[in-house]
């Protein structure tokens, strides 16, 4: 599905006759919503209303010239409640709700627009999966901190602002006072991410820097390459770039662990138990620790999709000073991918393995010129 047959970001108008031949898009006129926050009726309907606003500001702001602000709200417009057409249920008090609907909105709109450009697909992602946060941050104990989390995260908390905003005026609510109040917390919450400065740009004054200044005296410095991306992207092959290149000195991967322990022909892709996982885990963590000491540069060659991973690397190497180098491969589209795992990943596990990335933030790498994109 490409983005510009369903919005023309040049007049900023909808293709709604295209837009609701997609499943997912169809499904919402059937999702029901709280009716006191919600009068306009189902979530299609609000989703049009939504993208009206969005439509209304880039004409207002004359954004042809600005092509990145308009692709961005107008995308993250449609696609902020997508996820309701699977979380809508009616709850014990007789209302609808669809808690959760923002990170499932998240995994399906990366889905739908994974052969857009990953760098814009994510930020949009981003968008939808933050939309809620800007009212929910009022009943938090840390809204200083949230606020400085979330604009590292996302590109813009400029467009974060405007995207909650249209949020609101595409509802009618019973409680038209109430609208009015949130729509105040908007304003309010726009002042504070003015005045740190990060309504274009990252929060960059890290709460922890003075403990990463004394790390980098007392600790051996050591540098991380991790490869980032699905089977078939081509992160083998840059790896390998990085050795030629001399760039890097070792590649340590589960697959060539899986066939030095002799669980796997060369070039296989196989699902071992739980039991050999482990084993290969246990050599894993060996190996990386053994090349920390010898003061090898790194390159760590997994899908590396979940945070949890890369972040595990991080406890491994915690006597380090590491200089973590984040390299995300993608191929030209999900075709490319199958073609080059065919008969060894379905399509299925491939699209299972897209709702389950998080893109790395700049908490992860630190520095914008740690993180690499490469397109195959």
């Amino acid at each position: 599905m490409k983005i510009d047959k369903l919005i023309n970001f040049k007049t900023f108008e909808f293709n709604w006759t295209e837009i609701e031949k997609i499943p997912e898009f169809k499904k919402l006129k059937s999702c029901k919503q709280n009716p006191k926050f919600h009068g306009e009726g189902d979530a299609f309907i609000h989703t049009k209303m939504v993208c009206k606003e969005a439509e209304r500001i880039c004409i207002e702001n004359k954004w042809q010239n600005e092509p990145g602000f308009a692709g961005l709200l107008l995308t993250s417009a449609l696609f902020h409640d997508i996820g309701k057409s699977v979380t809508t249920s009616q709850g014990k008090d007789g209302r609808w709700h669809a808690y959760g609907h923002e990170f499932e909105s998240e995994k399906i709109t990366r889905r739908l627009l994974w052969d857009e450009d990953c760098e814009f697909r994510e930020s949009v992602c981003s968008l939808v999966r933050n939309h809620m946060f800007a009212l929910q941050l009022f009943d938090s104990k840390g809204p200083i901190n949230k606020i400085i989390e979330i604009s590292r995260s996302v590109k813009y908390m400029y467009i974060l602002m405007l995207l909650k905003t249209c949020d609101i005026l595409g509802t009618i609510q019973e409680d038209e006072v109430g609208k009015q109040k949130d729509l105040a917390k908007m304003e309010a919450l726009d002042m504070i991410i003015k005045r740190l400065d990060c309504s274009f740009r990252p929060f960059y004054n890290y709460l922890n820097y003075p403990q990463n200044l004394i790390d980098s005296k007392l600790k051996p410095h050591i540098t991380v390459y991790v490869m980032i991306g699905l089977p078939g992207s081509g992160k083998s092959t840059y790896a390998q770039k990085l050795i030629d290149d001399g760039d890097a000195d070792v590649i340590i991967s589960r697959d060539s662990i899986r066939e030095q322990l002799c669980y796997c022909e060369k070039g296989e892709k196989v699902v071992l138990n739980k039991e050999k996982e482990n084993k290969v885990t246990k050599v894993f963590n060996e190996m990386i620790l053994d090349a920390a000491f010898d003061g090898k540069r790194i390159v760590i060659d997994n899908l590396n999709l979940k945070f949890e991973y890369r972040n595990s690397y991080k406890s491994l190497l915690s006597n380090y000073y590491v200089d973590w180098k984040y390299i995300y491969v993608e191929a030209e589209n999900l075709s490319v991918n199958m073609a080059r795992r065919a008969s060894q990943i379905t399509e299925n596990v491939f699209k299972e393995m897209i709702s389950k990335l998080e893109w790395p933030t700049i908490d992860e790498y630190k520095e914008k010129e740690n993180f690499t994109i490469v397109k195959t």
